[in-house]
């Protein structure tokens, strides 16, 4: 009985498919996860959640610790939701409800759920002072500060 000698002239036909089937699924993975992976926001999303981080943020710096506005809606809603309401915040209260946060949230929401949004900030406080969202619109009016964070109680 004679035993065959493999044949020295290099890889076996096989092995070269499955060398080249690895090396293609390791660029198409690779490829995914650096080039071609997307955050799956559309430019206008990242641009307005972009502006809406650098708002949130200099809210949040220059917040004075106790401030009024008044809230109005505009839509057609039972008229005690559209009748304006004066809001007082408190920051050293935890009981205090924060509105202008929450306008920060609903309005982060109703970007990543891709609904129909505008929005202006304040210039000087950075909080949401006008903001519409699908066929609601929001303000905040008359926002005054009651004490300032370097003011004594």
């Amino acid at each position: 009985m004679k035993h065959r000698s493999w044949r020295k002239t290099g890889y076996q036909p096989t092995s070269l498919i499955a060398a080249v089937l690895l090396l293609l699924l390791i660029f198409v993975f690779a490829g995914y996860f650096f080039t071609l992976y997307e955050s799956g926001l559309s430019p206008e999303q990242e641009t307005l959640l972009a502006r809406l981080q650098e708002n949130r943020l200099a809210w949040q710096e220059k917040r004075p610790p106790e401030f009024r506005y008044v809230v109005q809606r505009d839509c057609e809603c039972p008229l005690d939701y559209t009748e304006p309401f004066t809001v007082i915040e408190y920051l050293d209260e935890p009981d205090n409800q924060a509105w202008i946060d929450g306008f920060f949230a609903t309005i982060e929401k109703a970007i990543l759920d891709e609904v129909a949004i505008t929005v202006s900030y304040d210039p000087r406080f950075n909080y949401p002072n006008d903001f519409a969202i699908a066929a609601e619109q929001t303000f905040v009016r008359d926002f005054e500060v009651l004490r300032y964070a370097d003011e004594v109680r």
